[in-house]
């Protein structure tokens, strides 16, 4: 068997990877994952080790992965229930086959959901009072779990702010930062630059242009110099990559069920809005509590959110080559992880004109992307169509 047909659960990074690879599989077999959660915590039970996943899909049914120490998928239970698989030892196999089952089951399960009666006292009629009541119960059980899961994003931002401040930056991006604060004053000779290769990268980046050997910023250029200079401190090239910074849009979105539900038909800058807004506003909080840490963090992905609303902002409302280009390299992948965006300002066009969305961290077609895809001679797997078609 193939070393890349098996989930490494061995670990928190590896079963990241293992359940993004995931996810791309359940989302091209119609059964995107909504959330996934992974206990690394090893169990044992008929003489095997394995360790859990959770994976929660649009329609509501959960499925719990047990991945032993091979990687094989030893077990699965499909909405709490144990469910025989006919490929166990085939990772990828095994996961089309769960998406399958669910599938199959998804009818059984909403009438299962539907017929679910609240549970009421012992001796307790249904009166509309007590029935309120209940209902009240249910809402705050439902409160405390969402502060739960919040506390737990919370905790893995912190995480990962510890993480970012322990980086330095590149000399590449510092020479582009020299090469910006001059520029940003106006045209600069040649001669006057105190960094070629700075001006070089800015340049390949479209955001310096030069003529005659003279050297000035391009109009994102001067954007990107007026929020880079103005106390950013994160490196250039992150602070480029829209893709990134709308999937952490969307987390801090999809973290809060009231935020979403405002903005579920909105568009990627209202997003982005609402995300600034809360890191805008928590930043100080943390800062005055002393959680510097998670402070910085706010102040990072702020930046990120600015950059990249700003390049939403500025997208031309007609699909461009590079545009469809992009279009058609997510819709090869069916479901791309930001690592596989080739052209990070035809995504920001993409997202301007809602022809993308992600989830989970991957990116895929919205309705109106496939229908783009489909004018311009593409079907929804990116493939051109035949000519007798």
């Amino acid at each position: 068997m193939p070393a890349t047909n098996t989930l490494d659960f061995s670990n928190a990074q590896a079963a990241a990877k293992a359940l993004k690879k995931v996810s791309q599989i359940m989302i091209r077999a119609g059964q995107p994952v909504v959330t996934s959660e992974f206990n690394p915590s090893p169990k044992r039970t008929s003489g095997v080790t394995y360790r859990e996943a959770s994976l929660t899909v649009a329609s509501g049914q959960v499925v719990v992965l047990r991945v032993n120490a091979t990687g094989d998928i030893f077990q699965v239970l499909i909405n709490k229930s144990v469910t025989p698989l006919k490929n166990q030892t085939d990772s990828e196999k095994a996961v089309k086959e769960i998406a399958g089952l669910l599938e199959s089951g998804q009818v059984a399960f909403q009438k299962a959901q539907a017929r679910k009666a609240i549970a009421l006292p012992k001796g307790m009629s249904t009166p509309a009072p007590k029935q309120a009541a209940v209902y009240a119960e249910r809402v705050a059980q439902l409160d405390t779990q969402i502060a739960e899961r919040q506390a737990t994003v919370a905790d893995l931002q912190q995480q990962l702010g510890a993480m970012t401040d322990s980086l330095e930056l590149s000399a590449l991006d510092n020479f582009a930062k020299e090469v910006l604060a001059q520029l940003q004053a106006g045209a600069v000779e040649d001669g006057d630059l105190i960094s070629k290769q700075g001006r070089d990268d800015l340049v390949a980046a479209k955001l310096a242009a030069r003529d005659d050997g003279a050297n000035w910023l391009t109009d994102e250029g001067k954007k990107l110099a007026g929020a880079l200079l103005d106390g950013i401190d994160q490196p250039l090239h992150e602070a480029l990559m829209v893709s990134g910074a709308y999937v952490a849009a969307r987390e801090i979105v999809l973290a809060d069920p009231a935020m979403m539900d405002s903005v579920a038909t909105a568009g990627a800058i209202e997003q982005l809005r609402q995300a600034l807004r809360v890191v805008e506003t928590n930043a100080p909080i943390n800062e005055a509590e002393g959680n510097h840490d998670q402070a910085a963090l706010e102040r990072s992905l702020a930046k990120s959110f600015i950059t990249a609303i700003a390049m939403l902002d500025s997208m031309s409302p007609d699909l461009g080559d590079s545009g469809l280009s992009e279009l058609v390299n997510i819709a090869i992948v069916s479901a791309a992880d930001v690592s596989d965006i080739k052209d990070e300002d035809a995504l920001a066009q993409l997202l301007a004109l809602g022809l993308v969305e992600t989830a989970e961290g991957l990116y895929m077609l919205t309705s109106e992307g496939r229908s783009a895809l489909e004018d311009a001679g593409f079907d929804a797997y990116g493939e051109p169509f035949a000519a007798n078609d």
